[in-house]
């Protein structure tokens, strides 16, 4: 309902531009002809038969590491990116988004469904031991004397297996490879909002795709996750929402 009324009010402003702001205009112009459509579709789908292979083989040996998971996971990036330089070289028109996406996304998404195989198997906890953290968190919240901050501090939060290892560290890769993406094309590439955006809103979706499932599975609960996921949400949201505006809108004086 907020996000709804949020949209609903954007609309309502943009619809009015202010005497004191101009717009940039935003031109689409089709340049590169028809064909290079089912030629990225090609890629697409090449890239997908291996991101698949590789999720499946993950998933059968558990959700951890071994050497045929990691060399489907460098088919994954290596088909990726020679797709990238093939689509690169193969048209006049050079599209820098589109190279950018195919060399440094693919480590985005295997390790964002690398990190849902993990938390899924764990019943949807980022730790295989969060049942004892969670023992050890209700345990210190009998204590009146402690404030939140206090208490949150003293939960054991390090990881104990391989497993939470390699939760936590593809959770920091996963944001490393988007921060990497979204301000590299931001920087780099005209016009900026387009890189932002497309980052933004991948980081928007994923956040999005764990908060739903989190949700149902606290039994439509706002437990300390689902609302720290649905905090975070609205922040990038609104943040987005705020850089857009800065970069498309200046001011006349």
């Amino acid at each position: 309902m907020i996000f709804t009324l949020v949209f609903v009010a954007i609309n309502v402003i943009a619809s009015n531009e202010p005497d004191y702001l101009t717009s940039e205009k935003i031109t689409f112009v089709n340049t590169i002809g028809q064909w290079v459509f089912g030629e990225f579709a090609l890629f697409v789908g090449a890239i997908l038969v291996v991101f698949i292979l590789w999720f499946r083989t993950f998933k059968l040996y558990k959700y951890s590491l071994n050497w045929k998971v990691v060399v489907l996971y460098l088919g994954v990036q290596v088909v990726s990116t020679a797709c990238g330089a093939l689509f690169y070289y193969a048209n006049d028109v050079k599209i820098y988004e589109v190279l950018a996406a195919l060399v440094i996304l693919p480590i985005t998404a295997v390790s964002f469904f690398g990190f849902f195989g993990l938390w899924s198997s764990n019943d949807y906890n980022c730790y295989e031991r969060s049942f004892q953290q969670t023992q050890n968190f209700n345990a210190l919240k009998e204590n009146k004397n402690l404030t939140i901050t206090e208490r949150m501090s003293k939960v054991d939060w390090k990881p104990k297996s391989k497993k939470d290892c390699l939760s936590v560290t593809l959770i920091a890769v996963n944001v490393l490879s988007l921060a990497i993406y979204t301000v590299g094309t931001a920087v780099l590439i005209e016009p900026a909002y387009l890189g932002l955006t497309i980052g933004t809103w991948i980081a928007i979706l994923e956040a999005s795709f764990l908060f739903m499932i989190k949700y149902r599975e606290a039994n439509f609960k706002f437990t300390f996750p689902v609302a720290a996921l649905a905090i975070f949400l609205f922040l990038l949201f609104v943040g987005w929402i705020l850089v857009i505006a800065l970069t498309l809108f200046k001011d006349d004086d």
